[in-house]
């Protein structure tokens, strides 16, 4: 069977949903879904993913995602690998979890980013996980009534400012849409074996196809492309990471000195989070340092982002370091 057709260019929104193989479940205990989040949240700073509506089922989850970087592909390879592998960590198995590639729709978000918002959002109440919308622990519609109740990394903005420009009545007509009814034929589409590669009209279908015929376009082609979508936080090219890798060459060799190693995870840090590369590019780059190995670097990233989440450790020097380089980087 051929493998479904994947549409990637930058500001891309899609509806992505993935399943236990054989229906089993792929969530196991409160553990397994905060497991789950964080992976998320290590999505969006690794790959600059916006996660603007998340449901998370025993047996599968969905999730509505745009990609200002065009690179769901790569998102969703580590979301789905990374979470495998420590669920089977834990559990002491082997294996895949899902029961293959996830699903994913292309979508014209004009027309269809509040549906799917609401599509996502009732899952859990029709699943009878919740008697009443908002209740259900798992989903992002808790985090839209109340920010208390919500994840710091969920993309809220671009659905509210649909309903008003004031929040408080955002929320309350948000809540009144949540609570009608879907058009019977897009539930017909979302709950088919087999999804559309897209959903849009007419002048989105046309570009799509171009795309498909493997002809390169502008995204801003696309209806509901946003010229403002921008990264949060500045952005390192090829040329500015190997200028950082020169002028602080010495951090990198540090092993001893407390100071130093806070530095050196800093730069791990910055070199990740600014350029979306793996372990692996890295460490090529930064051949002829020794003591470098892709674990290292992972290991250095991951108390980097809580250090850098709790305002400690490293924190200070990525801020530092971040003011010192911003001439290398790209807007």
């Amino acid at each position: 069977m051929a493998r479904p057709l994947r549409i990637e260019y930058p500001g891309a929104w899609y509806h992505v949903m993935n399943r236990g193989r054989r229906k089993e479940p792929i969530f196991f205990e409160a553990w397994d879904y905060d497991l789950f989040l964080k992976v998320l949240k290590e999505a969006h700073r690794l790959f600059k993913i916006e996660i603007h509506a998340y449901a998370f089922m025993p047996n599968h989850y969905h999730l509505l995602i745009r990609t200002p970087e065009g690179n769901l592909s790569r998102a969703m390879r580590h979301i789905n690998g990374v979470y495998t592998q420590k669920i089977n960590k834990r559990m002491k198995t082997d294996g895949s979890l899902f029961r293959g590639r996830y699903k994913s729709i292309v979508i014209h978000a004009e027309e269809y980013l509040l549906e799917l918002v609401r599509y996502i959002h009732q899952n859990p109440l029709k699943a009878g996980l919740e008697d009443r919308l908002g209740e259900y622990k798992w989903s992002s519609y808790r985090g839209y009534l109340n920010k208390e109740a919500g994840v710091d990394w969920l993309y809220k903005k671009e659905v509210l400012k649909l309903f008003s420009e004031y929040e408080n009545e955002s929320i309350r007509k948000l809540k009144i849409f949540m609570n009608e009814e879907m058009p019977p034929e897009l539930i017909k589409t979302m709950e088919s074996v087999k999804w559309p590669v897209f959903l849009g009209g007419a002048k989105f279908k046309e570009k799509i196809e171009k795309l498909l015929k493997g002809k390169e376009i502008d995204g801003r082609e696309i209806p509901q492309y946003k010229d403002e979508v921008k990264f949060r936080g500045p952005r390192l090219g090829n040329e500015g990471l190997k200028k950082l890798i020169e002028m602080k060459k010495d951090i990198l060799r540090a092993k001893w000195s407390r100071t130093l190693l806070r530095q050196r995870r800093a730069l791990f840090f910055i070199m990740k989070d600014a350029t979306s590369k793996s372990n692996k590019e890295i460490r090529t780059l930064l051949q002829g340092i020794s003591g470098i190995t892709d674990s290292a670097i992972a290991k250095q990233y991951r108390m980097a982002v809580e250090e850098v989440d709790n305002r400690k450790g490293c924190y200070e020097e990525v801020k530092k370091f971040m003011e010192e380089l911003k001439s290398l980087f790209e807007t």
